[in-house]
């Protein structure tokens, strides 16, 4: 079994691909590894919300490039945007605005991708959103995702798909997509369900 990693200010030497998700301070080299693991580090395992709050951002508005992938033309990117919300925990989440010409319905289903080439986790997660109603609403195949994997999507996606990156592992608001992530969310297309 190997060791559990301590977040500090140095790193192991080679990268661990797991982080614990409750805590944030944990890191594995395997799934196998953090199950082996847990009962040990259960007992010492503080989900990372319970501790002292930290400054709650300001809320408002901002804006990020999304890509879009519609269902009857080529991809681009847009700039959509993101409000901050705060709940009644405290918490505050980023969340999108779309354009009503993106076509995602009024509230679109999503999927969060966080696994990469090779099984790798993401630094930067990808949130993908889509018609909750497109596999009985008539909606066309996608041509987009069928042109970005080269026919090989391991799923049949139909109506336009929009994709958001976040800012980071824990999820909590959004940055710019980028040219250089559309092969890593192609590698998605081509695995889902498989990734997740």
């Amino acid at each position: 079994m190997h060791e559990v990693w301590r977040r500090t200010n140095n790193y192991p030497s080679y990268n661990p691909l797991i982080i614990s998700l409750r805590c944030h301070t944990a890191w594995y080299c395997s799934t196998a590894c953090q199950s082996s693991a847990w009962p040990v580090h259960y007992g010492s395992c503080i989900p990372a919300n319970s501790g002292p709050a930290s400054p709650l951002p300001a809320e408002g508005i901002n804006y990020v490039q999304a890509l879009v992938l519609p269902a009857n033309s080529s991809y681009y990117m847009t700039s959509v945007k993101v409000e901050a919300r705060t709940g009644s925990n405290g918490v505050t989440r980023w969340a999108p605005e779309f354009e009503p010409n993106l076509n995602l319905g009024a509230q679109p289903a999503s999927i969060v991708n966080l696994e990469g080439f090779g099984g790798s986790v993401l630094r930067f997660p990808f949130h993908v959103f889509f018609r909750n109603s497109f596999m009985h609403d008539g909606s066309p195949i996608n041509s987009s995702i069928q042109t970005l994997t080269q026919g090989g999507a391991a799923h049949l996606w139909a109506g336009n798909v929009v994709v958001l990156k976040y800012h980071g592992s824990r999820r909590e608001k959004y940055r710019d997509f980028e040219v250089t992530d559309i092969a890593a969310i192609a590698h998605f297309f081509l695995h889902y369900p498989n990734t997740l």
